[in-house]
């Protein structure tokens, strides 16, 4: 495999030492949690009120952006920024390529994918409001019930050649 370090002795001898890409990697910390806690505040406070000031087929396209967002964010953080400090250097030169190393590839461009769509799903949801203010809630259940299944189908599909691929750390 072009540029695998797997079992290369150098690589299977690297002791990690703290630099400044370990900090760097470690300030996602700082901003997730407040950001999880607000959203999860956000979602509490419209599942509990009486009235619901938005359309609740924009707020699950919000919603459903923000879970794709934190899963995409997730991924890649394990994909570029983990790997980048040296901390799993010595252990991914002894691992043999495998499927969970191709998992996270295949979720982060899954979920990139998700987070392009949502955007143009969310508009069609507030066209259809703007444009049928009188029966919008007959039409937008039936939107969503296409869009909802096509969101998670065409990130399958674009993705869908990565299943039988093994993934392997490389340099």
């Amino acid at each position: 495999m072009e540029g695998s370090i797997y079992g290369l002795v150098e690589y299977r001898n690297f002791h990690y030492t703290f630099t400044f890409s370990t900090v760097l990697a470690c300030l996602p910390s700082l901003y997730m949690p407040p950001t999880i806690a607000v959203m999860c505040k956000i979602v509490s406070t419209y599942w509990k009120s009486k009235t619901t000031p938005i359309d609740r087929h924009i707020f699950i396209c919000i919603l459903l952006n923000f879970v794709c967002s934190l899963s995409f964010f997730t991924f890649d953080y394990f994909r570029i920024s983990l790997p980048s400090t040296g901390i799993f250097t010595s252990w991914c030169a002894s691992a043999q390529p495998n499927h969970f190393f191709k998992l996270i590839f295949l979720f982060t461009f899954f979920f990139n994918y998700c987070i392009l769509l949502l955007p143009f799903f969310l508009s069609l949801i507030r066209v259809v409001i703007l444009l049928r203010p009188r029966d919008h809630s007959y039409i937008c259940p039936k939107i969503m019930a296409v869009l909802l299944p096509l969101l998670f189908l065409i990130p399958f599909g674009c993705t869908a050649f990565m299943i039988p691929a093994v993934g392997y750390c490389r340099m």
